[in-house]
């Protein structure tokens, strides 16, 4: 979470269908961890979002570094950049 903007643990995860996608969910330190319950097919986009969040300061646009860490393994693999507006 980058600095000024403290988020709290209601986030939600939507298929681009339209489904809420079941997830567990955790704040540690500035991460936000997303665990999906499910495999989640190739090809599927997903809205994450972070409600309640709180901003200190004057921007309203952050970004954000996204990464991915496999089942069973320990590596975390940068997939991205998001920007992240907060209104």
């Amino acid at each position: 979470v980058p600095t000024g903007l403290t988020v709290r643990n209601n986030i939600t995860v939507t298929h681009n269908s339209g489904r809420e996608i079941n997830a567990n969910v955790s704040i540690n330190g500035n991460k936000v961890i997303i665990d999906f319950t499910q495999p989640v097919s190739p090809e599927s986009q997903l809205e994450i979002d972070l409600n309640d969040v709180i901003r200190t300061g004057v921007s309203n646009a952050w970004l954000y570094r996204v990464s991915t860490k496999f089942v069973g393994n320990n590596i975390h693999i940068p997939i991205g950049i998001a920007q992240l507006r907060v209104y």
